[in-house]
């Protein structure tokens, strides 16, 4: 028997008689980038989803709507309202252990603690209490609200947006196999990381490396 977690959802203009994104209030953009600056997901003028409440389920599009983390990484993740002119609280969410839910330790990644229009914040993936294979990550983008925390990822308001992905967690990068001038590890081949791309060049002086 395979046990299949049901998660509670965000709900936004309930009740009201209007999406709770239809005047701007949404999440426009969301990028994720690597420590050597590569955006490993680009997820782009996404505008107002016309679903109920105000929340989306996207289905993996290789860096789009879905990336590789690597457990232990901390990564830069940007957040952009779609209206210009409309401020707000964002925040992440990552169900590491796939328990359908996103309250164990550690599973709340980052917000912004002042409204704005665009945010960017770390979002570090655990090194403990972490299942490898595809997990659920939540966005959101909420009005009026104050700070998001760990007890918003099911958040009930009236303004606002939310975005669920399925990203790929991977075991942790070994450093002392990639030689010191590959600048990411995204360049580099790595006997234990086979779907990297090769770098070019003089790997002879590399140690400790399947490279050299």
């Amino acid at each position: 028997i395979t046990a299949i977690p049901e998660y509670c959802f965000p709900e936004f203009g309930t009740g009201s008689g209007f999406d709770g994104c239809d005047d701007g209030d949404a999440v426009g953009n969301v990028v994720i980038t690597s420590p050597a600056g590569i955006n490993v997901m680009q997820h782009l003028n996404t505008g107002c989803t016309t679903e109920p409440n105000a929340y989306i389920e996207y289905a993996p599009v290789a860096g789009v709507t879905t990336a590789t983390l690597y457990q232990g990484t901390t990564y830069s993740m940007q957040v952009t309202s779609v209206s210009p002119t409309y401020t707000e609280f964002f925040a992440a969410y990552l169900d590491v252990d796939d328990d359908g839910d996103f309250n164990d330790p550690l599973e709340f990644l980052g917000g912004n603690a002042s409204a704005a229009t665009s945010a960017t914040f770390d979002i570090g993936i655990p090194t403990s209490n972490v299942t490898y294979g595809p997990h659920r990550l939540r966005v959101i983008a909420a009005f009026g609200t104050g700070p998001l925390d760990a007890n918003d990822a099911c958040i009930i308001t009236s303004y606002g947006e939310a975005h669920d992905y399925v990203v790929n967690i991977q075991p942790p990068v070994v450093l002392n196999d990639i030689p010191a001038f590959a600048t990411s590890v995204a360049y580099s081949t790595n006997l234990n990381y086979p779907t990297c791309y090769p770098i070019t060049g003089n790997t002879s002086l590399a140690s400790n490396s399947p490279e050299s």
